[in-house]
């Protein structure tokens, strides 16, 4: 069976500065994947290379075995942090609806069919009630589910989520978790995270990324990547 997503001798820098360093990786379609690494070890570049965010010069990567780059709608994508002008006047029923972009028609006007998966979606979410609310005027946790739904909406066969617990409480994070739990066989889950949940045991395989990407078993799980600290051997980064 061909991979959903195949990476060959992948490196990518940042000017002169390496990234990711020999990534090679295979993912099969609906399996879980967990990310694990130190800040700035590479693991939210290795995602934006995956979407066709960023273009390695080095390497290739495919998905469902075209690029990235042709391949936009494949993907719901949960960010770490969202960035956005609080001020700005978008509805929450609008922000959700972005994920459906790839639909729209070049004359601009949404077909009937992207607003009833929107309604659908927050419906879901139990977000309906606050449809036209301004994003800025959401709670944290309104607007967490609301990330949430714009990621789904587009029912993407490819779940992408950058370090989802980082900074939320425990009914959020919980929440974040039984979402997984739901998505699992249903869809490919790539989780970037540095938290040690019981998530591990569930998952197809986990990685660590450190420049390079090492897959670990379960004896190297051990008690100091509880506490964020991350030991492998490096060995750097060839020049160009």
């Amino acid at each position: 069976m061909t991979p959903i997503i195949e990476i060959s001798d992948l490196t990518f820098y940042y000017e002169r500065k390496c990234a990711l360093k020999n990534i090679n990786l295979e993912l099969k379609d609906h399996g879980f994947y967990i990310f694990l690494g130190p800040n700035g070890g590479g693991k939210t570049t290795l995602v934006k290379l995956i979407m066709g965010l960023l273009k390695a010069k080095r390497g290739s990567i495919r998905v469902h075995g075209g690029a990235p780059s042709e391949k936009k709608n494949h993907f719901g994508y949960i960010p770490q942090k969202l960035q956005f002008d609080p001020m700005f006047p978008l509805s929450l029923f609008e922000f959700v609806q972005q994920g459906l972009l790839n639909d729209l028609p070049w004359y601009g006007v949404w077909p009937k069919i992207t607003k009833e998966k929107t309604m659908a979606v927050l419906e879901k979410f139990s977000l309906s009630d606050l449809k036209d609310r301004p994003i800025g005027e959401l709670s944290g946790g309104q607007l967490q589910r609301g990330i949430i739904a714009r990621a789904l909406v587009s029912d993407p066969d490819i779940l992408i989520l950058d370090e989802p617990l980082s900074g939320l409480d425990h009914d959020s994070a919980r929440n974040i978790i039984a979402l997984i739990e739901e998505m699992q066989g249903k869809k490919t889950i790539l989780l970037i995270t540095h938290v040690i949940t019981h998530l591990l045991k569930k998952a197809e395989a986990v990685y660590l990324i450190e420049k390079t990407l090492s897959p670990l078993k379960d004896d190297a799980l051990c008690k100091h990547m509880e506490l964020g600290l991350f030991h492998t051997e490096d060995e750097g980064c060839d020049h160009e």
